[in-house]
């Protein structure tokens, strides 16, 4: 599978801010063919593109971190989370930095709804009577990509709602 549409993210600025290395090197020595499940969260973290990888592996402690990314970056991840870990042990973090702005989980939400991998959206309900909105992307076999939105967010809502994936309607 190949997952390289994610190269093409548009309105992204490239901060000052050098990748961090530690969690690179940590998602490096987690991830394999053999990892027993690898869940990834697509975040906007201070206004930069932000990833939370957690990966469970037999006698070994559950890696669980989080961090500004970029987009080569995740690419790398996605593909490595199938298998394919080439490009992310050639990943140099030192030669890249984090992308800066806005709309990254909108606009990785219509990049994977165009693409054949199996979409599960549903409304969770969190404390205090909140609600939030979760799409799960099966990458693999116990390997999935998660994106959270508000309720509220009427764009992550049409676009579900279009691609045929949202059909609950709760009151916001």
């Amino acid at each position: 599978m190949n997952l390289n549409f994610l190269k093409g993210i548009n309105a992204v600025k490239t901060s000052s801010i050098k990748m961090n290395a530690d969690f690179t090197e940590a998602i490096k020595a987690n991830l394999s063919k053999c990892s027993k499940s690898v869940e990834l969260t697509i975040k906007n973290m201070d206004n930069m593109l932000g990833l939370r990888v957690v990966i469970a592996n037999s006698g070994k402690p559950t890696f669980d971190s989080e961090s500004g990314i970029e987009p080569i970056f995740l690419d790398a991840v996605l593909n490595g989370a199938l298998g394919n870990t080439e490009a992310l042990e050639a990943y140099d973090p030192t030669k890249y930095q984090i992308e800066k702005g806005k709309g990254f989980k909108l606009e990785l939400l219509e990049q994977f709804l165009s693409s054949p991998l199996p979409t599960q959206a549903r409304f969770l309900k969190m404390q205090e009577e909140s609600t939030i909105l979760e799409v799960t992307f099966q990458l693999g076999y116990r390997r999935k990509l998660k994106i959270y939105f508000s309720n509220n967010d009427e764009v992550a809502r049409e676009k579900l709602k279009d691609a045929g994936f949202l059909k609950e309607e709760i009151a916001c």
